[in-house]
């Protein structure tokens, strides 16, 4: 039998932590939370393009994690649960921002890699570029809970009923709004290409 690695050994093995956060044990929850940080903080991030935002989230969705660790239902992943608590943080900053009329003012580009390794495919890159600028701008006019369906589906990649699961939605509302905002933006997108080509 070989011996473990110290990394293998400090691994945190995710349901046991759970497990002994459900029975109120400080250090494991700290673990816990620091195991699922990182990923966290990049669905927040994704959702809201601010930095402080995001953060802010984060812990505040972890302080909820623990008020509420005895509502926790052991069926559900616990990823999950988590996320959705991220999730619904997000959707209350959207909504706030979307009734303020100053919603986010990002314009990276969330779909690819800047790196470009051939300079034949330079004009292409640039192209698929400006069309996700366009797209990531677009969304910013949709309406929140198409905005949140929208880059929870089509940004980072959920499933339609991982994000029912998360935002509490039925499934046939998720994909409903996710054809709303799909429309609106091909929309937007085909005016704006119009006149630019004017």
């Amino acid at each position: 039998m070989r011996n473990l690695t110290k990394s293998e050994q400090q691994k945190p093995d995710l349901p046991e932590l759970v497990r002994k956060s459900l029975d109120g044990d400080i250090a494991a929850f700290a673990l816990l939370m620091d195991s699922q940080k990182q990923y966290a903080y990049a669905v927040a991030f994704r959702l809201l393009h601010d930095e402080e935002n995001s953060k802010d989230v984060v812990q505040e969705a972890f302080i909820r994690v623990w008020n509420n660790l005895g509502k926790y239902r052991k069926e559900i992943k616990f990823t999950t649960w988590l996320y959705k608590i991220v999730v619904n943080l997000c959707y209350d900053k959207i909504k706030m921002n979307s009734r303020q009329k100053n919603i986010f003012g990002y314009t990276g580009n969330l779909f690819g890699n800047n790196d470009i390794a051939d300079s034949r495919d330079i004009h292409s890159e640039a192209e698929k570029s400006d069309l996700c600028d366009h797209v990531i701008s677009e969304s910013k006019n949709l309406p929140p809970k198409e905005y949140l369906v929208f880059h929870l589906r089509d940004i980072l990649d959920f499933s339609i009923e991982e994000i029912a699961e998360m935002v509490g939605m039925s499934i046939g509302s998720v994909k409903t709004n996710l054809c709303y905002a799909r429309r609106r933006i091909r929309i937007a997108v085909n005016r704006l290409q119009e006149s630019e080509q004017l």
